[in-house]
């Protein structure tokens, strides 16, 4: 194996092994439901008509 080879093998490795760790400041369980959608609306403050219509939405998708 050359040089080239190597180093190409060990740039690709490096590329698709890089993690970078979870910096979220909202915690909830896995899936989204209408208790998630009152937290982060909770969490950002939003006004009472965008919580509604992120709640017709979730109705919506379900």
């Amino acid at each position: 194996m050359s040089t080239d080879e190597e180093l190409q093998e060990t740039n690709t490795e490096e590329r698709f092994s890089f993690k970078k760790e979870e910096s979220s400041a909202l915690r909830s369980d896995a899936g989204l439901t209408e208790e998630v959608v009152r937290l982060i609306s909770e969490d950002k403050d939003e006004p009472d008509w965008m919580l509604e219509r992120r709640l017709r939405a979730l109705e919506h998708w379900q």
